[in-house]
């Protein structure tokens, strides 16, 4: 038809690609949407901000309950310490995430006074959040 655009807003384009597949990344949504990298991130910003698409691992996006989202470590540690001082086997088994992540997450929280080291002599190290936290909902 004469005078209609052919234009689809980049973020139409990419909810629209993600609902025919499973998880995408930034180049697989750039090749389905032909769109430039600038407009593909700059629209998964305004979609995720928003709520109309979850991150699900780093650089993958899907539509939500399409697929699992993405739990950044810190956040799983201090879900876990709410109940109560942890031991690392117990935040292994509790947030899902292995010994690295865990290490390097409780590092950045122990210098932010995010969580301190509770343990006495000849016990495990554990990890627990300062009291004025414990209360705390997210």
């Amino acid at each position: 038809m004469k005078g209609i655009s052919n234009h689809v807003p980049a973020d139409k384009a990419i909810l629209h690609a993600l609902g025919m597949g499973p998880q995408r990344s930034c180049a697989e949504l750039r090749a389905k949407t032909g769109k430039s990298e600038g407009a593909v991130h700059a629209a998964l910003h305004r979609l995720r901000k928003a709520g109309s698409i979850v991150l699900t691992k780093r650089g993958r996006y899907a539509l939500p309950g399409s697929a699992s989202p993405h739990v950044y470590a810190r956040d799983a540690i201090t879900d876990a310490l709410r109940s109560g001082k942890k031991t690392m086997p117990e935040l292994i088994a509790a947030t899902g995430k292995n010994y690295g992540e865990i290490w390097q997450a409780l590092r950045r929280l122990e210098a932010k006074r995010g969580v301190i080291q509770v343990a006495s002599r000849g016990e495990l190290v554990a990890f627990a959040l300062p009291a004025n936290q414990r209360r705390r909902r997210a």
